[in-house]
């Protein structure tokens, strides 16, 4: 994924300008065109700076991941507010504020301001493949056409969780070993570094 910048005339015939993350150009001019926005220049450039935070806070931006945990929280936030007849925009402006992830908070604020401009939820949360898969979209994109948003979140979150139980038996379950060959390498380790050099030398100087 790179950073784009780009200008392009919206319906009104006024000029825009802004930045955006995606594999290639042909994505950008794709996901504008989406927009009823017409291309006119698209360079590659850099990320947008946060505040006074700068480019350090892009590179927590960068090294922080989207965890099981925060999809979980994230999919009971919004079936939540969504149950309660709250707005979608409105939604992701609350779960915005309460997360502490910097790359989630980016993605939803992401997500919030193209929604805001007309582009479907799914295909909004499409531009972060790598942080939400294919099943994500499906179920999003059915609970949008559908009517049942809220459902579909919580069928995601309740499959979020199973996968969080499922990994944390399987290393639980492979912790023992995992000590037992650290102690074998660790064991032999020290064989091989002090024992039998002495060994070594003892038959060497026996001549055998």
């Amino acid at each position: 994924m790179a950073w784009f910048e780009y200008a392009a005339v919206n319906p009104k015939g006024s000029v825009v300008h802004g930045s955006m993350e995606a594999d290639s150009a042909a994505t950008v001019e794709e996901v504008l065109r989406e927009k009823r926005l017409t291309p006119v220049d698209i360079s590659p450039g850099s990320p947008p700076k946060s505040g006074s935070q700068g480019i350090a806070g892009w590179i927590n931006t960068k090294l922080a991941k989207v965890t099981l945990e925060d999809k979980i929280l994230l999919c009971r936030q919004v079936a939540t507010l969504l149950d309660a007849g709250i707005s979608i925009l409105t939604i992701f402006t609350t779960v915005m504020k309460q997360t502490k992830n910097p790359k989630l908070h980016r993605i939803l604020q992401s997500v919030h301001d193209e929604v805001e401009e007309g582009m479907g939820l799914s295909q909004a949360f499409s531009m972060y493949p790598r942080e939400f898969d294919r099943l994500f979209l499906s179920l999003v994109q059915v609970g949008e056409e559908s009517g049942n948003l809220p459902l579909c979140f919580n069928y995601l979150a309740d499959l979020y969780e199973n996968e969080k139980q499922v990994k944390e038996r399987i290393k639980s379950a492979t912790r023992y070993p995992k000590i037992v060959i650290t102690t074998l390498f660790v064991a032999v380790s020290f064989l091989m570094s002090f024992v039998v050099p002495k060994f070594v030398k003892l038959f060497a100087s026996s001549k055998v």
